[in-house]
């Protein structure tokens, strides 16, 4: 008995290799977004404060059931992916899984949902006295999984909008540039800002737009009758031109000038066709849902780009919001490439070699800094705006055993009605269309996006005092020394 329960416990940690042709699985990296939450703030004037919010633990930035069940079945759909496909094994392995999130109630507690989901929920193969406690009272079936963070300030790979003053001060820059001062006064811009400071009980502006947006879609989604009865202001069209405005703003700030987006104005877009207002999740997520905004193929190139003060706004705002995301990524892949022909015992592999799945429990705005950069935010997240409750990434590595070289592989998840994962690789420029694309490409990005310093020096670089570039920084450094020695 004692025998077959150790064959048992050591069979649970062999998996079989998943293969496509000459192509083997070997590495599962993702960012997916958190479920449905309260507002995580609000405007003065709204009628739900804080205290009005009293799912998930109460008040603001909360996930609620409806989000923790959209997680559940996203692990579900990942189970069927992953584990029941043989590439993880049967029964959750600690060498095999690694979850990362950033510091946030809703983000913690959606990890623990999908795990769920992939792990506990109607897992046979889960062992009482092994797995779980064999006690009256435990749940049964369910196995704890590790979740680990960081501080949230700080956390420069899950939190775009972690504290870096380098990038409030190129958003600044930014604001104060011929494309961004002509979208600030557009008429339709200032008429739709005044309306919402006269409302809302404060000075809304583009920085704090979102807020008003935020909150009032998931009002509408949690007391749509009470939010028209109190706020008599409210109305779907109201609603659907801030949202136009705002999904600007979130092009703006990921680095994405000049863009399709930036032509059109709230007075020029059919709101007949354009995001609808949602009474329900279901409609929220709805693929029916039609835009008429054109999807284009946005890439860092002349005519996506701004310049001012010798600096690509754009790029630097991209390699501080999603920067370090991407290469994160790009390292896990590398080590795991390098490290299944270094010595069984290499410190530097021990960890890599056993991990085959690796995820990042984020945000909307996680998920938008990573595809930024990859050119493809536009064309993937539909109708347009930020990715939708619990959406998701993989990025998948791949081993090709004709030529022996690495290849990646782009999924998406967009959302909890559609619970599909489908390829979009062939969004990318580089990857010619193709669904396996050489890991070079992938560097490519990375290397482009690497900011250029440890993030906790480089965002105290003021980019106002910057005269162009590092170079001439370092020009300057050698002609100051030169002088000081010939003064010697």
């Amino acid at each position: 008995m004692l025998l077959g329960l150790y064959v048992t416990v050591f069979l649970f940690q062999i998996a079989e290799s998943v293969r496509d042709g000459a192509m083997e699985l070997i590495l599962v990296q993702g960012i997916w977004r958190h479920g449905d939450r309260s507002p995580t703030k609000t405007f003065p004037t709204d009628p739900f404060q804080d205290g009005n919010w009293t799912f998930g633990g109460g008040g603001f930035g909360q996930l609620s059931p409806i989000g923790m069940k959209q997680h559940m079945n996203l692990g579900k759909l990942l189970r069927s992916t992953y584990v029941d496909s043989g590439f993880l094994a049967q029964r959750y392995s600690s060498k095999e899984i690694y979850i990362r999130s950033t510091d946030k109630n809703r983000t913690i507690i959606s990890a623990m949902s999908n795990l769920l989901g992939m792990y506990s929920t109607n897992n046979a193969a889960n062992i009482p006295g092994v797995d779980y406690p064999d006690e009256p009272g435990w749940p049964t079936g369910y196995v704890p999984v590790a979740i680990h963070t960081v501080d949230d300030d700080t956390d420069y790979i899950g939190n775009p909008d972690a504290v870096c003053p380098r990038q409030d001060k190129l958003w600044a820059m930014a604001k104060s540039s011929p494309e961004l001062q002509a979208f600030q006064n557009r008429t339709d811009v200032v008429a739709m800002l005044n309306q919402l400071s006269k409302n809302c009980g404060e000075k809304v502006d583009i920085d704090n737009l979102w807020v008003v947006q935020d909150a009032l879609m998931i009002e509408q989604l949690h007391a749509n009758s009470t939010l028209r009865q109190v706020n008599k202001w409210f109305t779907d069209d109201l609603y659907n031109q801030m949202t136009v405005i705002n999904d600007q703003v979130e092009l703006y700030q990921n680095g994405i000038f000049n863009s399709s987006w930036s032509k059109r104005t709230t007075e020029n877009t059919d709101f007949a066709n354009s995001r609808p207002v949602y009474d329900t999740l279901e409609q929220r997520s709805s693929p029916l849902i039609r835009s008429t905004w054109r999807n284009e193929k946005m890439n860092l190139s002349a005519d996506s780009t701004l310049m001012m003060n010798g600096l690509n706004i754009g790029l630097e705002l991209q390699k501080l919001r999603g920067g370090s995301m991407i290469n994160d990524i790009n390292m896990h892949m590398n080590l795991k490439i390098a490290c299944m022909s270094a010595k069984a015992d290499d410190p530097k592999c021990k960890w890599v070699n056993g991990n085959k799945y690796y995820i990042y429990s984020a945000h909307d705005t996680t998920i938008y800094a990573f595809f930024s950069i990859l050119g493809i935010a536009e064309k993937v997240v539909k109708p347009r705006g930020y990715p939708l409750y619990s959406a998701a990434t993989f990025v998948e590595l791949w081993l090709n055993h004709t030529d022996n070289k690495p290849y990646f592989k782009l999924n998406y998840h967009a959302n909890d009605v559609n619970v599909t994962i489908y390829p979009i690789t062939t969004q990318l420029a580089d990857c010619n269309g193709k669904t396996y694309c050489s890991l070079d490409a992938f560097a490519k990005f990375a290397s482009m996006a690497k900011p250029d310093q440890p993030m906790d020096q480089w965002c105290n670089v003021d980019p106002t005092l910057n005269a162009g570039s590092t170079w001439t920084v370092f020009i300057t450094a050698i002609i100051a020394i030169s002088y000081a020695l010939l003064r010697n």
